[in-house]
């Protein structure tokens, strides 16, 4: 029954999706569907979905969708709509590069650790927004991952994809609440990263909670659009920072653009 709903949910948004007994294809994008269910308790529903593309993919993008509501077919539609507006313009721009569309912020990053110089792509999703709007300006889709972005170049020593999902929130008597998830798994750092961000929102009394899902994926300097020259800059401040460039795993400079 999972599959169903994720099915309507992308018709809906003008999206055909194939059934092939429990996952859903959709041929554009090559793109493989598959579902879970992990739990259920009072009125919450766990669900974790799993995204394969023969080359971009072969792995699988594995993470969580969570549905709310009285009744399973409530909790189904939920999670549904709300994989469709966080994850999948993130995955449909991974897939699909040439479409800038969906609300999806693109940003170029060079890293350099030890002699080693590669770049980066970030995909930055829109930001999914419960309670107070709290006036967020143009950077707002911004601020997450670069609040993460220390932690979070410890897993950019290789050329892989990865991919993050972000959740804070604020209440009315400032508690305060944050998840983050590193390659489909709980990431305690980057969980305490987004606990301080939280922390810090001036919520004026109100509920305010924000989530975002983000794929990272390398991309040869020369593709990116200042690759070359804006890799001359990293390797620049590299060496100032730690003399000439060696190979070691355990000195890293990164910047970006967005």
């Amino acid at each position: 029954m999972i599959v169903r709903y994720f099915q309507l949910q992308m018709e809906k948004e003008g999206y055909k999706a194939e059934l092939s007994g429990d996952k859903l294809f959709f041929p554009p994008l090559e793109m493989e569907l598959s579902f879970e269910h992990v739990y259920t308790q009072d009125f919450a529903m766990c669900i974790k979905v799993a995204v394969t593309h023969p080359s971009l993919l072969p792995d699988g993008l594995h993470e969580l969708a969570f549905g709310f509501g009285e009744d399973d077919v409530t909790r189904y539609a939920f999670a549904a709509k709300g994989w469709m507006e966080t994850d999948f313009p993130v995955i449909h721009s991974y897939l699909c590069p040439t479409q800038t569309d969906l609300n999806v912020k693109r940003m170029e990053l060079v890293s350099q650790t030890g002699d080693i110089q590669l770049g980066w792509n970030a995909l930055l999703g829109p930001i999914f927004i419960m309670g107070d709007q709290m006036n967020l300006g143009e950077d707002s889709t911004h601020e997450l991952f670069l609040t993460l972005f220390n932690d979070v170049t410890g897993a950019m020593r290789s050329p892989h994809v990865i991919y993050l999902k972000c959740f804070v929130s604020k209440a009315g008597d400032g508690s305060i609440n944050a998840d983050c998830r590193l390659q489909g798994q709980d990431w305690i750092e980057g969980t305490n990263t987004l606990y301080h961000f939280a922390d810090k929102l001036d919520t004026k009394g109100n509920f305010h909670s924000r989530k975002q899902f983000i794929i990272i994926y390398p991309r040869p300097l020369e593709e990116l659009k200042k690759g070359e020259a804006f890799g001359k800059d990293v390797k620049e401040k590299y060496t100032e920072m730690y003399g000439q460039p060696v190979k070691s795993v355990e000195k890293k400079w990164f910047e970006f653009w967005k």
